[in-house]
């Protein structure tokens, strides 16, 4: 006889933004398996924002039709009695009765150890699933690569959850949900920054969370002011908070009229930013797979850290763009190792261009125009 099926899920993945993202086919899956399924989801913590525990990703899945929940948890507060007393009380309110490790092409087996002597810590008694490594970067990465063993990050994730090795974006695709709670403010934070509601906008990724996966900015620059001539979209820079004065600075150099909002969406809002955009180009960061799930043009620009196919935007509606050069792939996620930055310098404004043609007119789906007021 068959196992029940679980009712009470305890999925368990960490990172960023990126990193939750692609679990949502996976989770998906797991969801189909049992119609009376609920699933929770255990991440790393990044830090505290007025006290209270964040977690980059999260309100992009909690309490969605992918999650009921989102417990951030970092390895630092298994030494404050309060987070831990909190933390087990929640997981014991919950009582998992499965648990699965969400894993990737990242990591090891001492990343896979040191999440379950947290959760032991944490009171879950339930024996994890999923976490068995078939492949990793930190070990033999090339003989992996050339035998065809590093899968995408996608596809790591549903295997974790029993998913087939040939999934595609067709067959498990990355949906990010709608989200009406941040639909005014969205289009009250485009007014403002002057871009025009009845002309179409595209987006524009030029930060990434390090300098050695940045494109030149001059290059975007280039790159803005020949969409804008040749299709007529509006420019408008995306980024964080610390990417404020970047964009306004980009802004200030293009040729053309253009806005920034750098510093200025939540992440809920940057999606429907997004899905009102006609493309997104940029640097290989988190808002390209927002971009990617929101169901909208993506043209990626690659830096030669990883090997190919592991973490391009999970999308039959985008295209990578990368060079190819000796040092790569260099593995190095602080910096350049010889500081030449390459692969990222060495990418021309043409090559990203014809990309951008070709995602652009590839498909069927009717260009947006604007937002809505």
């Amino acid at each position: 006889m068959g196992r029940e099926p679980a009712s009470r899920i305890l999925a368990v993945r960490t990172g960023g933004i990126g990193d939750l993202v692609v679990c949502l086919p996976a989770l998906a899956f797991e969801l189909r398996k049992s119609s009376t399924a609920r699933i929770w989801m255990f991440t790393s913590s990044r830090g505290r924002l007025k006290g209270r525990l964040e977690v980059s990703g999260s309100e992009l899945i909690a309490g969605t039709r992918y999650c009921e929940r989102v417990i951030p948890f970092s390895p630092h507060q298994l030494g404050m009695w309060q987070d831990l007393k909190a933390v087990r009380g929640l997981l014991k309110s919950y009582a998992p009765d499965r648990v699965v490790f969400i894993s990737g092409t990242v990591g090891g087996m001492g990343a896979a150890l040191k999440k379950m002597v947290i959760l032991a810590l944490l009171g879950v008694r339930v024996r994890p699933e999923g976490w068995h490594i078939r492949a990793t970067l930190s070990l033999a990465g090339k003989q992996q690569f050339d035998h065809s063993l590093l899968r995408h990050q996608v596809v790591g994730a549903l295997l974790s959850v029993g998913g087939p090795v040939d999934g595609t974006p067709l067959s498990h695709p990355l949906d990010l949900p709608e989200y009406p709670d941040a639909v005014a403010r969205t289009n009250e934070v485009l007014r403002d920054a002057g871009v025009p509601a009845a002309r179409p906008y595209f987006l524009l990724g030029i930060s990434a969370k390090r300098e050695h996966k940045c494109w030149p900015i001059e290059s975007f620059a280039e790159v803005a002011e020949a969409v804008a001539s040749e299709f007529g979209w509006y420019p408008v820079a995306i980024g964080g908070h610390d990417d404020a004065a970047l964009g306004e600075a980009f802004v200030q150099s293009l040729r053309c009229p253009a806005a920034s909002l750098c510093g200025k969406l939540r992440l809920k809002e940057t999606v429907e930013a997004a899905r009102r955009a006609v493309l997104y180009v940029g640097n290989d960061s988190g808002p390209a797979h927002l971009a990617a799930g929101a169901g909208i043009p993506v043209v990626t620009i690659f830096s030669g850290i990883h090997y190919p196919g592991i973490w391009e935007p999970w999308t039959t509606r985008g295209e990578v763009v990368r060079r190819s050069v000796p040092c790569a792939p260099c593995m190095s996620e602080t910096s350049c190792p010889n500081g030449s930055m390459r692969c990222m310098r060495e990418i021309s404004v043409s090559s990203v261009l014809d990309s951008i043609r070709n995602v652009t007119f590839s498909g069927d789906q009717p260009v947006q125009i604007g937002y809505r007021e």
